[in-house]
């Protein structure tokens, strides 16, 4: 007789049922019912009565839920929010919606995995392979696979004998013909490497002869007797212009069209490119290439893996989309070695300028005596031309001094804005601008940290005074972003620190002098370029434009106006016209209007008339905002108190503009993120109240005359019963939080036993395998 089946499984149950929970059985005295002797009408009762141990249980839990949960999030700034479709008490429908929702993210039209996951996605009804079923493919009938219909050529299809044998009789099972198939292949595969490599080594061969008879033809061509005659100046330049870089027949010029076509596809290349910055796209994994599963890796064949297509790089005139956290030197420095190298296609390189001849400046006063004389700009160019990195490999280098020189002098320039040196400075400005362009994009990555370095220092120097405007020399700074780097990206190392920076100017410095408004107006100005292509919002612009507005509207003495800081009422100027301005023909701000302190009419008419061209462009570029009525809303209430009849025409019309974009923003549809509620509730109808005699119905604590002193008693004892129902719950929380603490503390404690013990324990068993080993090194000596 055979043994008998061990019974398997039993220490697993018996652990089992020892590690399973147990259910904490309810306690019968906890549960005791206090009967109510009679319930009396109309009394309230502020808690559950006559079931003590439900109750105890209720407050707790209900303690639990909101001093437990306030208690576990003290001192924590974050919180988590449950975005799910369904939110955290999401059913059986929300369920299904997120597992629809998950299943198009993973195999939708949209997905970049997609199509590789399509190829092996098991949740189809019926299996394919390369357009055949599995069960087709399982019954050893299916045709010929596209990899064989490729070898059906004459090197790689099979005999006629084979084909014979094996379709019209004489052959075996289906196992046979095809291990006799697969045997042919080889064999044919190896066949055609053979011939490969004959036709190789013999290319090789001829190759080596060809090289070896070269040397041969030159010595018959010429006689070893001729005497070298050494050439002139006249046959050395005669050699130049022959040998010179020039177009061959072969060489196909573009016409009209096709340059046309290039420029198109380079634009519509750059401009995808932009958008996908813009939205923070990140690059998509590379996806491997498809591999047949037909293929075979037994040593016949000579096709090498698939080598990795490189992207074409972009020659983007940006500066990096994101800057790293962390960058080594190394890759610092070969990032900005491939960069520097990186030209624009067709762009001709600068030619130096033999007109000026001088050395490169060793310091920035030096710098200063080159173009003290300079008014025309033409030593900066030449002295840029001269230092390009494409004519000699040591101008690398100089590329960041020269971009921190012309910093430098905007700096110095700006610094010492008066009203003599305020058109001069904006033209050295203009004239510079081009400069720092050019350099940017020939050493990105310095040019970038320098200037990234000229923001934090203005940075720090604003935290000092953040109450006050800064001066001209950190504004020009700001002023410069949107031209010299890309302002439509999702994240820019530059220009997203650089709009934050304007953003803190508006929402801290206080306005209250003619200056502060102009330079006020200047960076909102700078703002519609930041947000011209991304169509950012940015509260302060709303807040700063919206409250001008407002001071620009009259009051009355006793009126009192609401505005918003750092904006006051309590100015030392004021902004309303009193009187008919009409006749005044210059409204644009002009750089006066930076430095002088002294407010006239003309400023205030010029003020409004800037501050509604920028709302107009504003509400033109938060036109398809969701919120676009409710800003419209605000600028609104600001013109309908602003006497426009004072004014001149334009700014009549101009505030006629920004009137009908209103409207046209409040006529607009909005489609709301939540959808209107189908049902109203039904409204109740009204009840009967009954008439009860008071004389039936009374309470014994009250006494039937209410004079003053029966409410004032009624009021105390309300107030003592609620003291001292508010103490009882004081002390029920602290026993609570008490029970919280130290339970949280006991785990602690628990863990940190566990871990000393753990570590008591690994270093006994390395102490006793030390031992152990010095045990064994004493016995070989011996």
């Amino acid at each position: 007789m055979g043994k008998k089946a061990k019974k398997r499984g039993i220490s697993d149950s018996v652990y089992n049922k020892k590690a399973a929970p147990v259910a904490k059985k309810a306690n019968p005295f906890e549960n005791h019912v206090n009967r109510t002797k009679f319930a009396v009408l109309n009394r309230k009762t502020q808690h559950d009565r006559g079931i003590p141990g439900v109750a105890r249980q209720r407050a707790f839990d209900k303690r639990k839920a909101t001093l437990g949960v306030e208690l576990m999030q003290h001192g924590k700034a974050n919180s988590f929010r449950d975005r799910r479709i369904g939110g955290s008490e999401g059913g059986e429908e929300a369920l299904r919606a997120r597992f629809v929702a998950e299943m198009k993210s993973v195999y939708g039209e949209k997905s970049g995995q997609s199509k590789r996951k399509r190829l092996f996605n098991l949740n189809e009804d019926v299996l394919t392979h390369k357009g055949q079923t599995i069960e087709s493919i399982e019954k050893m009938d299916d045709g010929l696979s596209e990899r064989d219909e490729e070898e059906s050529d004459e090197e790689g299809k099979l005999d006629a004998k084979y084909t014979e044998v094996a379709h019209f009789g004489g052959a075996g099972s289906a196992k046979e013909a095809l291990e006799e198939m697969i045997a042919e292949t080889k064999r044919r595969k190896a066949e055609i490497a053979r011939e490969k490599d004959a036709v190789q080594t013999m290319t090789e061969k001829l190759d080596e002869d060809w090289r070896n008879l070269i040397p041969l033809m030159g010595k018959l061509a010429r006689s070893d007797s001729d005497e070298r005659v050494k050439p002139d100046a006249y046959d050395r330049t005669m050699r130049e212009m022959i040998f010179e870089a020039r177009g061959e027949p072969t060489d196909k010029l573009k016409s009209l069209e096709e340059i046309e076509k290039e420029e198109r596809e380079k634009r519509a290349r750059l401009e995808r490119a932009q958008m996908a910055r813009m939205k923070g796209v990140t690059k998509k994994d590379k996806i491997p290439q498809h591999r047949s599963v037909d293929d075979l890796d037994d040593g016949y064949t000579t096709i090498e893996a698939h080598d990795e297509v490189p992207e074409e790089p972009a020659n983007f005139p940006e500066p990096p989309l994101e800057e790293p956290e962390e960058e080594t030197e190394e890759t610092s420095s070969d990032d900005s070695s491939v960069e520097e190298i990186e030209e624009v296609p067709g762009k001709v390189l600068p030619k130096p300028n033999p007109e000026f001849s001088f050395d490169f400046p060793q310091s920035y006063e030096d710098f200063l005596e080159l173009i003290e004389e300079d008014a025309q700009g033409e030593r900066l160019a030449a002295l840029l031309a001269n230092s390009h990195p494409k004519l000699e490999p040591e101008n690398k280098e100089k590329v960041p001094v020269l971009f921190s020189y012309l910093l430098q002098r905007l700096n110095d320039i700006f610094e010492d804005y008066s009203k003599e040196t305020a058109e001069n400075s904006w033209k050295i400005l203009s004239g510079i601008v081009s400069h720092l362009y050019d350099l940017l994009h020939l050493s990105q990555v310095e040019c970038v940290e320098l200037f990234r370095a000229v923001l934090t220092e203005k940075q720090q120097e604003f935290r000092k005074k953040s109450s006050i405007f800064p001066g001209m020399d950190t504004l020009v700074f700001l002023k410069i972003i949107p031209i010299l780097f890309s302002t439509s990206d999702f994240r820019h190392s530059v220009a997203t620190p650089g709009l934050i920076f304007i953003s803190q100017i508006l929402s801290h410095c206080e306005f209250q002098r003619r200056t502060d408004f102009a330079r006020g107006i200047l960076l909102m100005c700078t703002i519609l370029e930041f947000t011209h292509l991304s169509k950012r919002f940015l509260p302060a612009f709303c807040v700063s434009l919206t409250q001008i507005l407002t001071l620009c509207a009259p009051r009355r003495p006793i009126e009192v106006l609401k505005v918003i800081p750092p904006f006051s009422t309590e100015m030392r100027i004021t902004l309303s016209v009193a009187e008919n301005c009409s006749k005044i023909e210059d409204l644009k701000m002009n750089p006066e209007d930076l430095i002088d302190t002294k407010v006239t009419q003309s400023f205030r008419v010029r003020l409004l008339h800037t501050t509604l061209g920028l709302s107009g462009q504003f509400l033109e570029q938060m036109r398809d905002n969701p919120g676009a009525k409710y800003f419209a809303e605000d600028f609104e209430k600001c013109l309908d108190k602003i006497p426009l009849e004072n004014y001149p025409s334009d700014t009549q019309k101009i505030a006629e503009k920004v009137q009908k974009q209103i409207e046209e923003i409040k006529e607009k549809p909005q489609n709301y993120l939540i959808p209107p509620k189908k049902s109203q509730k039904i409204p109740q109808l009204k009840q009967i109240d009954p008439k009860i005699n008071s004389a039936v119905f009374t309470d014994r604590r009250k006494s039937q005359v209410q004079d003053a002193k029966a409410l004032r008693d009624a009021l105390r004892h309300k107030v003592k019963r609620e003291t001292k129902s508010a103490l009882r719950e004081i002390r029920r929380d602290a026993e609570f939080i008490g029970k919280v603490r130290i339970k949280k503390q006991m785990q602690l404690d628990r863990e940190r036993k566990e871990k000393v013990r753990r570590i008591f324990a690994e270093a006994s068993d390395q102490q006793a395998e030390l031992k152990a080993l010095d045990r064994h090194n004493k016995r070989r000596k011996k």
